[in-house]
């Protein structure tokens, strides 16, 4: 999933859906993060933001959305470890942008 993402133009990140795998993955590699995500869930988010968002299932279209500014996710790593991550800002963004993949 990573390759197929470093393929993409402007690829932040990518739910395994998106390419046809049925499972639970998210890969992240945005703003210095390198995330492999298992079964990720939304534990708790605070505020709101507007974004700009855009999506590579429909390139080079982009939408106004409202989202949390900051979220914290639980997830295993790819070493079926348990992580707990929080974002702020674009990060944020991200995380429930992909959440919602799944």
């Amino acid at each position: 999933m990573l390759k197929t993402l470093h393929k993409t133009d402007n690829g932040a990140a990518i739910a395994a859906n998106q390419v046809g795998i049925l499972k639970r993955l998210v890969v992240i590699d945005y703003l210095g993060y390198c995330l492999k995500l298992v079964n990720p869930r939304i534990l708790e988010s605070i505020g709101f933001q507007e974004c700009i968002e855009g999506c590579l299932s429909f390139p080079n279209r982009f939408v106004k959305t409202i989202r949390p500014y900051e979220v914290t996710i639980s997830a295993l790593n790819e070493f079926g470890e348990e992580i707990v991550i929080t974002g702020k800002g674009e990060m944020a963004k991200c995380f429930c942008h992909e959440l919602e993949h799944l």
